[in-house]
């Protein structure tokens, strides 16, 4: 990443920007949900782009792609600065930028299990055993669970001479069972509704949760 960000805010620099810089991110995702036994849901997904941010006379400018190749790094960054020179002939007050320092820092959020190192077959059989035990009364017509993994790295890279990574994992999880009889219909979820528990955590939040161990008392708490 900092080939490629030397090689634009250079360029930038030569073209007479106040201030430029540069913000890679790379996103990696994996969304599991089961619905009364069911598969409904199972996406991973990874995906990459960057943004160029330009101050030229007290205007800004930016652009973004997901194109890697060097000419068109070389043209995003051209875009940025039309923009910000079209900005600039609007203007009614230059924007001025505070001072600050330059960092050189690696920030990573603390996890003990990459949740992406985890088999899909341990979380699926996982999901799968919750289901079974929330459907194991008739009183419950419908189950759903779910899990969600998230990791952002990201990139920074500015003209003053910045250079900040950071890597950001989030896991999350939860179950919900829904009660009909006695003319009335009480859903209980576990650990928390709106889709569960999620935290800036890798896998051990999901094993700190214990999910399988309080499927049966959730049922029961519906159906009661």
């Amino acid at each position: 990443m900092k080939r490629y960000a030397n090689s634009i805010l250079l360029f930038l620099k030569e073209n007479g920007v106040d201030y430029a810089d540069i913000r890679f991110t790379e996103k990696q995702i994996e969304s599991i949900k089961i619905n009364n036994g069911i598969v409904a849901e199972l996406e991973q997904d990874k995906s990459i782009g960057y943004g160029i941010r330009v101050l030229y006379k007290g205007a800004w400018g930016f652009s973004s792609s997901d194109n890697f190749d060097e000419n068109n790094l070389i043209n995003k960054a051209k875009d940025a600065l039309e923009v910000a020179k079209a900005s600039y002939l609007l203007q009614k007050e230059p924007v001025k930028l505070a001072k600050e320092d330059i960092y050189k820092d690696f920030w990573q959020s603390p996890i003990t299990i990459n949740p992406f190192s985890v088999s899909l077959t341990e979380k699926l059989n996982l999901l799968l055993e919750i289901d079974k035990i929330l459907r194991q009364k008739p009183e419950i017509k419908s189950a759903n669970s779910s899990m969600y993994f998230e990791n952002v790295h990201s990139w920074f890279y500015s003209t003053d001479g910045s250079e900040i990574e950071q890597n950001k994992v989030i896991s999350g999880a939860g179950y919900s069972a829904t009660a009909v009889g006695n003319n009335d219909v009480q859903t209980r979820s576990y650990p928390a509704s709106f889709g569960g528990q999620y935290k800036q955590q890798g896998y051990e939040l999901i094993d700190s949760l214990k999910l399988l161990e309080n499927a049966e008392k959730t049922r029961d708490e519906a159906i009661d």
